[in-house]
């Protein structure tokens, strides 16, 4: 194996790792925070966005049914972590944003100091770098998720959807078009 495929085959194992560390991370948030894995993927999401989200775009965003979304955005109003607010352009809807103070201190915010001074070790071109792999990264596995039955992720082996008891198998686009394409980096 060539220098170069080893570091590359070195990457996507260190791409994985991340993606578990991080998968169990926000695991211990939303278990601080007294709420389900999703639950917490909508509040993530909402935390995230420019600007308040309707159901829809949050449905879109983890997964889920708009119906199912709905319950959820009831918990977690009822929790005091969002609130409701009118849609300016359409006053048949509401949208979703944060509740003022809705999370509690020692969340992912306990991450930006050690964030801040991992990126102070890099400098610019390495940073420009690291934020393009990232980037694309990003692009790549929500294409990947887009075309799930094209690229085996979508039904299992033997083509039959398995149903988790209590469990929705969800094969939805997992990203909010605002977030899509962006070279920007966004919210946290």
């Amino acid at each position: 194996m060539s220098e170069r495929a080893g570091r590359a085959a070195r990457l996507a194992e260190l791409s994985r790792e991340l993606g578990a560390a991080t998968a169990l991370l926000h695991g211990r948030l939303a278990e601080r925070l007294g709420l389900s894995p999703t639950a917490y993927k909508c509040l993530d999401l909402v935390s995230r966005a420019p600007v308040p989200l309707s159901a829809g775009e949050i449905a879109e965003g983890v997964g889920l049914s708009t119906g199912a979304v709905t319950g959820l955005l009831d918990r977690l109003e009822e929790a005091g972590y969002v609130v409701r607010v009118p849609d300016p352009d359409d006053r048949r809807r509401v949208r979703v944003r944060l509740a003022p103070s809705p999370v509690p201190s020692g969340t992912v915010e306990a991450l930006v100091p050690f964030t801040e001074e991992l990126v102070a070790e890099y400098g610019d071109e390495e940073l420009a770098v690291i934020e393009d792999y990232c980037l694309r990264m990003i692009g790549a596995v929500r294409e990947a998720i887009d075309a799930g039955d094209e690229r085996g992720l979508g039904a299992p082996r033997g083509g039959v959807p398995r149903r988790p008891v209590g469990r929705r198998v969800v094969s939805r686009r997992a990203a909010l078009p605002h977030l899509r394409g962006s070279r920007a980096p966004g919210g946290q």
